[in-house]
């Protein structure tokens, strides 16, 4: 942001807190969290180490908006450590996450769903045309 503070898409300022010095011309992340600025000359102007949270329950957090979450009851406390420690993974700098989809997969699991709805429907209809022929027979 425009005060030298490394921030979200939205604008929500990292957390540990990092201000980026003036002078840095390198910011690099490491796989166990550490944050580190330097300068042209490769010095260290400013470092942090990130830590991870996780929770026993994440699917019992609670959707705020734009990608954030809060605690709740269901999700049971935060669990924080440094990446790469105990059940914590590691972190890498320069990837952007991708869909966890197949599209493939997904798109040949909706044919097949389909198929099974339209074989359905088929059976009804010849099941209804049946009980009208039968109906048709006592007259």
């Amino acid at each position: 942001d425009r005060d030298g503070f490394i921030v979200t898409s939205n604008g929500d300022r990292l957390q540990p807190e990092f201000a980026v010095p003036s002078e840095t011309s390198n910011i690099s992340l490491d796989a166990y969290g550490m944050l580190v600025a330097t300068d042209a000359q490769g010095n260290v102007l400013a470092s942090v180490q990130l830590t991870i949270v996780d929770f026993a329950n994440p699917a019992g957090l609670q959707a705020v908006g734009r990608n954030l979450f809060r605690q709740s009851e269901a999700s049971g406390d935060p669990i924080e450590g440094n990446p790469g420690t105990e059940n914590f993974g590691t972190l890498t700098q320069g990837f952007l996450e991708q869909s966890n989809v197949d599209v493939v997969q997904e798109m040949v699991a909706m044919i097949t769903t389909q198929r099974a709805y339209e074989l359905n429907s088929k059976t009804v209809q010849t099941a209804d045309e049946m009980l009208g022929i039968a109906n048709n027979l006592k007259r």
